[in-house]
C-alpha cells in the first residue's frame, strides 16, 4: 500500500563500464602500481520481489575507481619468461580495487549504485 517492498527481494546488477584508467608508473619493473579512474556505466538490473512482479532494465550512470596493482614477474622469472615467449604477456599483476558506481531508476526513486571492492588477475600485452 505504501510502495515498499516486502518479502525475500533477489537483486542482481550488471555493469557495463567504459572507463579511462591513470597508472603510477615511474621504474620499469615496479612492484606496486596504484591507479585510479573513471567512466560511463550502462548498468543493468533485475529486481524479484517474492509474491509480486519483476522488476528490470537499463540505466546510464557513471563511476569511479581506484587500486593497486602487484607485480608478480619477479616471483618466477622462468615462467614470466615463458609466457612473454609463448603468449605475448609482457606483465602480469594481482590487483586491489575499489568502485563506486552512481546510477539511479528515476521511475522508481531507487539508487541501483553502491560501492564494490575487486580482485583479480591482469595480464598485460
Amino acid at each position: 500500500s505504501n510502495n515498499i517492498a516486502g518479502g525475500r527481494v533477489k537483486y542482481q546488477l550488471f555493469p557495463l563500464n567504459a572507463f579511462v584508467l591513470f597508472r603510477g608508473i615511474y621504474t620499469p619493473n615496479q612492484w606496486f602500481v596504484p591507479y585510479i579512474g573513471g567512466g560511463f556505466s550502462r548498468t543493468y538490473y533485475k529486481i524479484n520481489i517474492e509474491n509480486q512482479s519483476s522488476i528490470d532494465g537499463a540505466e546510464n550512470g557513471t563511476h569511479y575507481r581506484a587500486g593497486i596493482q602487484f607485480l608478480l614477474n619477479n616471483i618466477n622469472k622462468k615462467g614470466t619468461r615463458n609466457l612473454r615467449n609463448s603468449y605475448g604477456i609482457i606483465n602480469t599483476y594481482f590487483f586491489i580495487e575499489v568502485q563506486e558506481l552512481k546510477a539511479e531508476v528515476g521511475s522508481l526513486n531507487l539508487d541501483i549504485g553502491g560501492r564494490s571492492t575487486m580482485m583479480g588477475i591482469l595480464l598485460e600485452y
